[in-house]
């Protein structure tokens, strides 16, 4: 083997080559791992052929470099179709060949898998949805990623809008049924009668319009997850038939007599204090010790002054999709109103707030006449509005690029919090992320060297 080929074969990144035909003349190891192929495999055909990518018939970033000699310099991410079928999200690069005239005799692409990459920004994505600069709610999140890690039922407390449906998801996303169903239900939406018919299904003739049998919200969600906000507002009468389920994971439908068996792992909210609901006896103790297990109190709002501003960022930049209106930012005097309102709704009243600011707003910017007219208790300020849209100085841009980050900064800052999780063990981290630990040594090594040249 040449030095060439040995320089070709040691690279990490998949490489190959193409001649004027767009046939392939070479094929590096890296690119044999990627794809499934073998070199012999590949040489001499058509690399669409090969690849089978989504780009291959429109967007190639190889016909750009190749036929209109333009060069490529920022990276490509497309799909391509392993030997085995599966798809292949990757990362490429492309460069011409030219010989010693000058002319283009085929292309280089360099390519990388970036299923590892893609995943990671997927879980760290789905930290980002709940917005948290408070060390209150990143502890909620630390205990959130612990209870994942268990099938305890799990009760989420905290006053209405606080956002204890979107910890639900958070943890059930985080869990290892996040693949088999999971099922939301309101336990305060439905009368006793009915929520019991939904949870626990019934069979042909069990009652006037049972016309066929069906099966409930229990069996539905067997190996999965079922969410049961205000389960506060269950009737006292049928909290033991769900204790029951929770017990022996076990029910009968209703005018059944077959035990259906299920394994579900149940997550309940609620806004009510239950510990005063079992002393006015309105809440079964035993109930609520089963349901106890494991406890995240969602904080109010007004507890969490931090996150006012991201939040208030994040609903802007979606009613501005919304209601396609280019709203460009807001008066400090109208941010200083939402950063000492006492929010009795919590978040869901903030993004109601911001809602309604969009719909009234004539103007590019959010002013203190924009909000609800019971949110302002200062006149003062109201009268001030007119000389707002003078004042430059008082605005405060939007930045819509808050939560948005290089990818390759995606992956460093979750890599980086798992370590930080495990002591700094690196098995256990790899383990964690599910990547060899040589690929982790390698990326820390990387981080550590561009820290050293100020990168």
């Amino acid at each position: 083997m040449d030095i060439s080929k040995k320089i070709l074969n040691s690279i990490s990144e998949g490489v190959f080559t193409i001649n004027d035909e767009w046939k392939i003349t070479s094929f590096n190891k890296a690119a044999e791992k990627i794809t499934g192929y073998k070199r012999e495999e590949v040489m001499g055909k058509y690399c669409k052929n090969i690849f089978k990518s989504n780009k291959c018939s429109k967007g190639c970033p190889m016909l750009e470099v190749i036929e209109y000699d333009e060069p490529k310099e920022e990276k490509s991410e497309m799909n391509i179709i392993d030997k085995a079928g599966k798809i292949v999200p990757i990362r490429v690069k492309n460069y011409s060949l030219k010989n010693s005239v000058g002319e283009t005799i085929g292309g280089i692409e360099l390519f990388e898998d970036i299923r590892e990459i893609i995943e990671l920004k997927k879980r760290l994505n789905e930290e980002k949805t709940i917005i948290r600069e408070s060390d209150k709610m990143e502890k909620i999140i630390e205990l959130a990623n612990v209870a994942s890690k268990s099938d305890s039922t799990i009760l989420i407390t905290g006053e209405t809008g606080t956002g204890k449906e979107v910890i639900a998801n958070y943890i059930y996303k985080n869990s290892e049924r996040k693949n088999r169903p999971f099922i939301k239900l309101n336990c305060a939406a439905l009368p006793g009668s009915v929520l019991e018919s939904e949870l626990f299904g019934y069979e042909k003739g069990a009652f006037t319009g049972a016309v066929k049998t069906k099966k409930g919200y229990f069996e539905l969600a067997d190996k999965g997850t079922i969410f049961l906000d205000e389960i506060g507002e269950l009737e006292y009468g049928f909290q033991a038939k769900l204790l029951r389920v929770l017990q022996e994971g076990e029910f009968y439908r209703i005018g059944g007599e077959k035990l259906v068996k299920v394994d579900i792992r149940i997550i309940a909210a609620t806004n009510k204090d239950l510990k005063k609901e079992v002393v006015e006896k309105k809440f079964r103790e035993d109930l609520y010790y089963r349901l106890n297990i494991f406890n995240l109190h969602m904080p109010a709002l007004r507890d969490r002054k931090e996150d006012i501003l991201p939040l208030v960022y994040s609903f802007i930049n979606k009613f501005k999709v919304k209601f396609e209106k280019n709203i460009m930012g807001i008066s400090k005097d109208a941010l200083n109103v939402l950063v000492n309102y006492s929010y009795p709704g919590n978040i869901r009243e903030l993004e109601n707030i911001i809602e309604h600011s969009f719909i009234v707003a004539k103007n590019n910017m959010i002013m203190v006449g924009d909000w609800p007219n019971n949110l302002v208790e200062n006149k003062s300020i109201k009268n001030n509005v007119e000389n707002e849209i003078k004042q430059n100085d008082k605005l405060v841009e939007l930045n819509e690029n808050i939560e948005i980050k290089p990818l390759d900064e995606f992956e460093k800052e979750y890599i980086l919090g798992v370590l930080k999780k495990f002591e700094g063990n690196k098995a256990k981290t790899a383990r964690e992320l599910k990547i060899d630990i040589k690929k982790l040594y390698r990326r820390l090594e990387k981080w550590r060297k561009n820290s050293q040249n100020g990168m």
